[in-house]
């Protein structure tokens, strides 16, 4: 389970951040990906971040229905309650 929620926030910025090159805040949680430059081989890339680091699997269905980072923080964080 992820325990603090604003810490795996934090490093889910943080990892979209170093993807795009862009410097990222909290605001940018509820904004779409697309309007974020996080492409589809980024959030690819993104996943497996989350996965190695979370120990959480990202499907390829899963990743086309997310559409911002709180859609992703949201679905890590009810994998690992499963």
């Amino acid at each position: 389970m992820i325990q603090d929620l604003n810490k795996f926030n934090a490093r889910l910025i943080e990892l979209a951040g170093q993807l795009t090159g862009e410097e990222l805040d909290m605001g940018c949680l509820e904004r779409p990906l697309a309007e974020l430059n996080i492409d589809s081989l980024m959030l690819l890339e993104l996943a497996v971040h989350l996965e190695r680091e979370y120990g959480v699997r990202l499907e390829e269905d899963e990743l086309t229905s997310l559409r911002t980072l709180s859609d992703i923080a949201t679905t890590v964080a009810d994998k690992k309650r499963s």
